[in-house]
């Protein structure tokens, strides 16, 4: 894995979030939305941040990390739901068997 993880946080925690995130990520910022003024507000009016890790080797220490951080909902990289994952690229479909 080497793509933007989506984190949903609060939006009194963001700031703090965002620092905390900041400290192991290569970088991370607070999503803003095309069109509007100000940043995405998610269906239960939590903000998202977007972080890059880079290439992402243990990805359940990262989620138990990322989930320890107060003001933390939710993260993008959903472990543990599926045995097969197909992904497309450029170069056609990949599909990836646990």
């Amino acid at each position: 894995v080497g793509q933007v993880v989506p984190v949903e946080v609060l939006p009194f925690a963001s700031a703090f979030v965002l620092r905390r995130v900041g400290e192991r990520a290569r970088s991370v910022h607070l999503r803003v939305g095309s069109g509007k003024v100000g940043p995405v507000v998610t269906d239960n009016g939590n903000f998202l941040l977007d972080a890059d890790f880079g290439p992402i080797e243990e990805a359940g220490e990262l989620e138990a990390w990322l989930r320890s951080i107060p003001g933390v909902v939710e993260t993008g990289l959903f472990l543990g739901l599926a045995d097969i994952v197909y992904v497309g690229t450029r170069k056609g479909v990949r599909r990836l068997v646990k």
